[in-house]
Order: C-alpha cells, then sequence, then structure tokens
C-alpha cells in the first residue's frame, strides 16, 4: 500500500469506531462493562466495539500487519506482515464508565515496520465521538480535524508560547479530571502518585491548571489550542504516544521524557516492557522550545 492509501484506510476505520460510539452512547450502553481487557483495564462495550470495527477494516481490506490492541492483544493479519498497528479502543474508560457521554475515544496508529521507533509511525488519528470530530496525521503531509459532516480542516502549526502564568496545562491527575469511576483503569494509583510528585505540585499556582480522565482527548485538546502542553505518564500498554506522537510532531509539537528527551529515537516494543509496571512521567508539548523551559522548571523542584 501506498501512503495515499493508508491515509484513507486509517481514516476510514476511525471514521467506523466514531460512529459505533456515537450509537452505543445514544443508545445508552457504551459504558457497560464487559469483560478484562488484554491491557489490564476493565473493559466497556465501547471499548471491545469500537477496537472490533478498527480491526474488521483492517481485515477486510487485507491490510498486511500485525496488530497490538489493547483489548484483543496481538493479531497477525497476514503471513507476512510489514506494518505495526497500535490500537486503543476507547481512551478514556474511567469516565465513559459514569458518562456516556464523556471526552475520549479510540486511538490509532500505523509504524513501517515491525519494531518501530516512534518516529516511524506514519499515520496516527484520534476520536472525540463527544464533541464529534476526528483528527488525524500523515507523516510530512500535516493533520486535519474532520467534523461530523466529513468536512476536513487543516490544523495550523503551533505558535510558540513561553513558560509563564498564562501557560495552559493538562494533568493526568484525578484531582483535575472531574467524574470518574473506580477499578476501571489499571494502575491508576500509580500514575496518579507519578502525575502529581512530578506534575501538579510544581506546576499549581504557577500555570493554569486543567485535566480529563482520556489521554487521548487532552492531547486533542493540545492539537486544537484548547492547552498548551499535557502532563501525563507512559504506563502499561504504552497505547496513546504512537498516534499522539505522530499527530504532535506534524505540527511542531513533541513528547519528551522528564530529562527532555525526545522520544522520537525509543523503539515502542522496548517502552511496553520498560513502562508495563512502572508508570514514568512524559510531556506532551507544542513546542521542543517550551518542553525545554517546562523541563528545566520542573527539574529545579526538589
Amino acid at each position: 500500500m501506498n501512503l495515499k492509501q493508508i491515509e484513507v484506510l486509517g481514516f476510514y476505520a476511525l471514521e467506523k469506531a466514531y460512529k459505533k460510539q456515537c450509537k452505543l452512547s445514544r443508545d445508552g450502553t457504551i459504558g457497560i462493562r464487559v469483560s478484562k481487557g488484554d491491557g489490564g483495564d476493565t473493559s466497556l462495550r465501547g471499548d471491545i466495539e469500537s477496537e472490533n470495527e478498527v480491526i474488521e477494516i483492517l481485515k477486510r481490506y487485507n491490510f498486511p500487519a500485525i496488530i497490538y490492541a489493547e483489548e484483543h492483544g496481538i493479531i497477525q493479519l497476514s503471513d507476512n506482515p510489514r506494518y505495526l498497528v497500535v490500537i486503543d479502543g476507547f481512551d478514556g474508560s474511567s469516565a465513559l464508565a459514569k458518562n456516556d457521554n464523556a471526552r475520549g475515544g479510540t486511538m490509532l496508529a500505523i509504524a513501517t515496520n515491525l519494531n518501530p521507533q516512534y518516529e516511524d509511525f506514519i499515520f496516527g488519528g484520534i476520536t472525540d465521538f463527544s464533541t464529534n470530530r476526528i483528527i488525524c496525521a500523515v507523516k510530512d503531509k500535516g493533520a486535519v480535524v474532520v467534523n461530523e459532516k466529513l468536512e476536513a480542516t487543516k490544523l495550523e502549526k503551533f505558535q510558540l508560547k513561553q513558560f509563564n502564568s498564562k501557560l495552559r496545562v493538562h494533568l493526568d491527575d484525578p484531582k483535575y479530571v472531574g467524574n470518574y469511576e473506580e477499578g476501571i483503569t489499571a494502575q491508576l494509583d500509580k500514575i496518579a502518585e507519578v502525575v502529581r510528585k512530578n506534575f501538579t505540585l510544581k506546576l499549581e499556582g504557577k500555570v493554569k491548571c486543567s485535566g480529563l480522565m482520556s489521554s487521548g482527548a487532552m492531547c486533542m485538546d493540545l492539537i486544537t489550542g484548547v492547552v498548551d502542553a499535557v502532563c501525563g505518564v507512559s504506563a502499561k500498554g504504552v497505547f496513546e504516544q504512537p498516534s499522539e506522537y505522530s499527530l504532535l510532531t506534524q505540527l511542531g509539537g513533541t513528547i519528551v521524557d522528564y530529562s527532555g528527551k525526545d522520544i522520537g529515537k525509543r523503539f515502542w516494543l522496548e517502552d511496553r516492557i520498560l513502562h508495563k509496571n512502572n508508570p514514568t512521567p512524559s510531556l506532551r508539548v507544542s513546542s521542543p522550545e517550551l518542553a525545554k523551559e517546562m523541563i528545566g522548571y520542573l527539574n529545579s523542584i526538589k
């Protein structure tokens, strides 16, 4: 497949997941608990059926890939796979279990080889059914936001921001995320502890703080200019960062670790092992320059 075909296939898969989420939300069944997913979280109907939609599209079009899916585990679609696909069926399940219209959605990323670095992911996308949007990016072609009428708008590059009191930051901290259901997301206490220690306690009173129970929704807010940075973690199966990195880098942003190093050269499969039971702080940000300022400040506070 060429890049254009992958772009069309990736968007079509996200569109199918988005439509499924809209239907399940209208029916009031999207937040029903179903089982334990492969990633360790409690799976909701929205998780399972959204992921099913993406997988079935990839199967239908004989996409030669190995899939790593949070709910379904590892699926090999052909005898000679060439691509690696990462799927989070619904990112934000803890909020969805409380509210059938909670922010969150499907996260999808496609890489050009079977042991990719983050910079090898050529397609990334996120759905957000509650705000009727799909955002996707193709490497070296930029990113677009698509509304419920399938009208696409090309996204502009991020404007440079300085680290000051006007900065708007989302925190992956339960203190800021609002109403959510306990017992859905595995390692939530560990994740909250890491975010609180490394970000929340250092940034409160310094910048404008907010949060959501979905890494994908927070990244979408970053991409659309609602916030300037997202302070979270690398954790569990690391299902979110491949699509986030693909999207952010197309607009001039990036993801860095707590030392300030861009994750682009890191191998995703190695990160899955490293972070399986060890959440570590991770900063999604609108520019490398802002990342450097923020990390410098954060590491100066003991």
